[in-house]
């Protein structure tokens, strides 16, 4: 058939065949390229929409102490852009060479100046030479387990007055 449309010419009807099967199979590909790419974009979005959703502080540091990226509650609570942060370079103590993980608090001054306990996790990333934070407000139960120590220590007085009292009391009515 092809040596027949090009008037007895094979070599040229199997050039045209070759080139057009190369042309579907970079379109197919492109195609498949394009939708991966398309899939990979609304993955990052997605991705996104859950890092900036979170009411903990996240994000990574570089090797210098550099915040790389963080999400709208870091940025909320510090006041400043990424660029702007500034550098923790005590991050890095934080976590030995060999270990991978690690969580401490830490004491945090948000932008309105109010100061906040915040419990870091902390995970090291060796290929990209990057720490991957989350950060927790811890202020509010600090708060909290003081008070109930409070509250303890309270009822223990109370108890050790009340036994006191009672016992005042019992040895009076043994010696009527």
């Amino acid at each position: 058939f092809y040596a027949v449309w090009y008037h007895g010419s094979p070599h040229i009807a199997s050039s045209i065949v070759g080139y057009l099967s190369r042309a579907v199979v970079f379109l197919v590909l492109g195609g498949f390229v394009g939708y991966f790419a398309q899939a990979r974009a609304e993955l990052d979005m997605r991705s996104r929409a859950l890092f900036d959703l979170s009411p903990d502080l996240m994000g990574s540091i570089d090797a210098d102490g550099r915040v790389i990226t963080a999400n709208d509650a870091w940025r909320t609570a510090a006041g400043r852009t990424v660029e702007s942060a500034p550098l923790m370079p005590d991050w890095r103590l934080e976590l030995p060479a060999d270990q991978r993980s690690t969580a401490f608090e830490q004491t945090f001054t948000f932008e309105d100046g109010t100061r906040h306990n915040i419990e870091w996790f902390v995970q090291r990333d060796p290929d990209r030479h990057l720490l991957y934070v989350v950060g927790r407000d811890v202020t509010e139960r600090i708060v909290r387990e003081a008070h109930v120590r409070e509250l303890l220590t309270a009822l223990q007085d109370v108890r050790s007055s009340e036994r006191a009292r009672m016992a005042s009391e019992l040895h009076d009515f043994v010696l009527q």
